[in-house]
Formats: C-alpha cells, sequence, structure tokens
C-alpha cells in the first residue's frame, strides 16, 4: 500500500498530491464514496488522468463494508477481489462473486451479492467505463 511508509495503523487519510507523488498502479474505489470521486472527477479530469491507474484503467468497484459499523462479512468479501485483482495466479480459482456470497451465508444465512449490485447498479468491477482517460 502507498501508505504503508507513513508507519501508522488503521485507517489513514492522505491528501490528492500525496496520492499523485505515489502514482499507485490500482486504485480501489468503495462503491458508496463512487458518486463522490464520479464528481469530482467531472470537475477536474486532468487531475485524475494524471494517475497511473486512471490512465491505465486500474480503478475497481468494491463494496462499501463500513456504514454506521464494520461489516466483517463484505470486507471479507471485498479481501477476495482485492486479491484477485493484486494477486490474479494465486486468486485464479476464485469467483469473488460467488465467494462473497458463500461469506454471507456463512455469516448472515443467505447470499446478498447481487442485492448489492442491484443496490449500487454494480457490484465488483473495474470502472473504466466511469472514468475515461
Amino acid at each position: 500500500s502507498i501508505v504503508d511508509e507513513l508507519g501508522k495503523k488503521g485507517f489513514v487519510n492522505v491528501d490528492f498530491e500525496y496520492i499523485l507523488k505515489k502514482q499507485p498502479d490500482v486504485i480501489f474505489i468503495d462503491l458508496n464514496n463512487l458518486k463522490t470521486v464520479v464528481d469530482d472527477f467531472g470537475k477536474d479530469p486532468a487531475k485524475y488522468c494524471a494517475l497511473k491507474a486512471f490512465k491505465e484503467g486500474r480503478v475497481y468497484a468494491i463494496l462499501p463494508f463500513n456504514y454506521y459499523h464494520t461489516n466483517v462479512a463484505t470486507a471479507l468479501a471485498d479481501a477476495y477481489f482485492i486479491g484477485k485483482i493484486l494477486y490474479p495466479e494465486q486468486f485464479k480459482d476464485i469467483d469473488p462473486a460467488a465467494k462473497a456470497d458463500e461469506i454471507y451465508t456463512v455469516f448472515l444465512g443467505k447470499p446478498l451479492y447481487n442485492e448489492f449490485v442491484e443496490g449500487f447498479s454494480r457490484g465488483f468491477d473495474t470502472l473504466s467505463d466511469v472514468f475515461k482517460c
């Protein structure tokens, strides 16, 4: 992670200039924050297109796991999707949507991935159709 060198644990807030300086290869956007990022992108696309991840279409949607509390099941599902993106060879046998439903069934008694997709109009996915550089 680009914030590892800061030596902080847990949530770390950095400004956009820090992200520009670090040029992450991949960016994950929580679907609860997607509208905010889309709106900001619309105001200044060049700012975002200066990021390698945006230029190369390596920006991905993850399910929101913090809203009043941490939804551990969703955080675990997100971890599998992130693993699939960052380490495709190690996660080649994993279908993130199916794994999410497996996790939701264990934690909550039923598969819920499609409910997220219906509610947010997308699930685990690339956002290259949203951000054009």
